[in-house]
C-alpha cells in the first residue's frame, strides 16, 4: 500500500517520466529536410545540381502503425514542402538502402551499384499540384513495391525496416490533357519527359526534360532507448517494495 509519505517521491518519480518522454518522443520516426535537389539544364539535357543549403520543407519516415495491404509491416514516407509549379504532375520515389552499413561513406546514389547495399529505387505515389505547396505520403511495404522498381533490390523494394531511405521529387512538368499520359506521369519514372539517353530522345513529342527538383535524406530509424525510464521503473520498484517500518 502506498503511504502519505511515499506520494510525492511517486509524483516526481512520474513527471520525470513524463519529462523523459517528452525530451525523447517514442521511437518510429526520422526527420530530415526537403532541400533543392537536381535541376534541370537550360541548354544540356544532362543533369545539373541543386543547391542543398536551398530548403523547402520537412520529410519523415515512421514506422507504420498498421500492415499493408499484403499483410507486411512497413514505413510511411511524407514530403512536405513547397516551391512547387501549380498545373504541374510530380511522382516521389524512394530511394532504399537497405543495407546502409554496406555504404563506403554515407549512402548516395552511386551506393546503389553495390550488392552489399541491396538497393532499390522505387515509385511510391503521384499527383497533379494546385499550390506551390503539398504534402506527398506513401506507405513502403516490405517486399511488396506499389508500382515500378527503377532499380534493384530483387522487384522486392523495401527488405528492411531499418533501411536508410531518400525522398525524391520528380516534376514530369505540365499535367497533360490526355489521360493515357497523364497517368503515365503520375505513376512511371519517364512519363511525359523527353527522356534523353545514348540513343536521343525516348519521348520525342514531349519538350519537356523531367527532372528531380527537391529531395530528403531519412536515416535509419532509431532503435527504442528505454534505459533511463528502466532505470525510473526500478528505483519505483525498489521503493515500493521498501519494508516498512516498526517505529
Amino acid at each position: 500500500m502506498t503511504t502519505k509519505s511515499q506520494i510525492p517521491l511517486l509524483r516526481m518519480l512520474a513527471a520525470l517520466a513524463v519529462a523523459v518522454l517528452l525530451a525523447h518522443p517514442s521511437p518510429g520516426a526520422s526527420i530530415g529536410d526537403i532541400f533543392e535537389f537536381r535541376l534541370q539544364a537550360e541548354t544540356d539535357p544532362g543533369w545539373i545540381p541543386g543547391n542543398p543549403e536551398n530548403i523547402y520543407g520537412e520529410a519523415s519516415l515512421e514506422m507504420a502503425s498498421e500492415l499493408g495491404p499484403h499483410g507486411q509491416p512497413g514505413l510511411i514516407l511524407t514530403m512536405d514542402t513547397t516551391n512547387l509549379v501549380p498545373g504541374d504532375a510530380y511522382t516521389m520515389w524512394a530511394v532504399i538502402f537497405n543495407n546502409p552499413d554496406a555504404c563506403p561513406d554515407g549512402c548516395n546514389g552511386p551506393d546503389l551499384g553495390i550488392p552489399e547495399v541491396e538497393g532499390a529505387l522505387i515509385f511510391t505515389t503521384g499527383k497533379v499540384v494546385e499550390a506551390a505547396s503539398d504534402v506527398f505520403t506513401a506507405f513502403l511495404e516490405l517486399d511488396h513495391p506499389v508500382g515500378e522498381v527503377a532499380i534493384g533490390a530483387d522487384d522486392r523494394g523495401l527488405t528492411n525496416l531499418r533501411a536508410e531511405v531518400h525522398g525524391v521529387l520528380r516534376s514530369h512538368g505540365p499535367a497533360s490533357d490526355n489521360p493515357d499520359i497523364l497517368d503515365q506521369q503520375l505513376t512511371t519514372f519517364a512519363g511525359g519527359c523527353a527522356t534523353f539517353g545514348e540513343g536521343g530522345a525516348v519521348n520525342p513529342d514531349s519538350g519537356f526534360i523531367c527532372h528531380d527538383p527537391q529531395a530528403a535524406i531519412l536515416t535509419p530509424i532509431p532503435e527504442p532507448s528505454s534505459g533511463l525510464l528502466a532505470a525510473i521503473g526500478i528505483a519505483f520498484w525498489r521503493f515500493t517494495r521498501r519494508p516498512k517500518s516498526k517505529s
